[in-house]
């Protein structure tokens, strides 16, 4: 959580994240949210859905405060953050980059002690998983002015079943959904730029390379032989799957491509 009535304080272990315009002894102060979550993905997969649900937190840093729309709304949103941050350096001052694009309202609440559940982050969360850059989700109030606040348990609070819950469908194309990571395929650099090596522990002969985006289309092919294979062709940003198919083995990795 940041706050502007101490905009240069860190809340690394706040219990609760809130989205609020309030006064302290009449100055404004006005509370941010910003939490991610580890989205490691299987190989070769793509996001169908994902829904957050984040759950009123009767134990909280207010003293047991709840949704309030006391003289605004307490309707907030959700965005997606685009540049890096760390739970133990964020504050006020230094606030990450957001996006506007995919973002998802948060309706006033109807109860004080309402939570909200299976929130649709889907598209959010594709581009998270397909660019390779999760920096997660930021929460603030639509209006910023007081009186108003929804205030939900953080992953910090002493409550772990009102901690807040990320739920993620994944697919596999059916063309990838047999391969296996394998530690005999070894991609370097990783991240990428203007080209990269494929590395293997033996010689390949007549192998099949392909390479994947995470929407499972084929955007690269070619017969290899030898133990390594330089790729010169620039693909666009994202996050890809390299597979390699020889005989009855099959190898898989990763690609970070910046």
């Amino acid at each position: 959580m940041v706050t502007d009535y101490f905009p240069d304080m860190n809340c690394a272990d706040q219990i609760d994240y809130k989205s609020e315009a309030w006064t302290i002894s009449g100055t404004q102060d006005i509370a941010r949210s910003y939490f991610k979550f580890n989205m490691s993905a299987p190989p070769g997969s793509v996001v169908q859905s994902a829904y957050l649900s984040l759950y009123y937190a009767p134990v909280n840093s207010e003293g047991g405060a709840q949704h309030s729309s006391l003289t605004n709304s307490d309707e907030s949103v959700l965005q997606r953050v685009t540049s890096a941050w760390s739970e133990t350096g964020i504050t006020w001052n230094n606030q990450p980059s957001v996006i506007t694009a995919d973002e998802v309202i948060l309706p006033q609440s109807i109860i004080d002690t309402q939570d909200y559940t299976n929130i649709d982050v889907t598209a959010m969360v594709q581009q998270m998983t397909s660019t390779g850059n999760n920096y997660g989700f930021m929460l603030k109030l639509a209006n910023e002015t007081h009186y108003a606040r929804l205030i939900f348990a953080s992953g910090d609070n002493p409550d772990s079943s009102k901690f807040p819950r990320l739920d993620i469908c994944y697919s596999i194309p059916d063309h990838i959904s047999e391969t296996d990571q394998s530690n005999d395929l070894l991609i370097y650099p990783d991240p990428a730029s203007e080209g990269f090596t494929i590395s293997f522990e033996k010689v390949l002969q007549n192998a099949t390379l392909k390479i994947f985006n995470v929407l499972g289309e084929q955007v690269y092919l070619k017969t290899i032989n030898g133990k390594q294979e330089a790729i010169n062709n620039k693909l666009s940003s994202g996050v890809y799957f390299v597979l390699v198919l020889e005989d009855n083995r099959k190898y898989m990795q990763k690609l970070v491509v910046q």
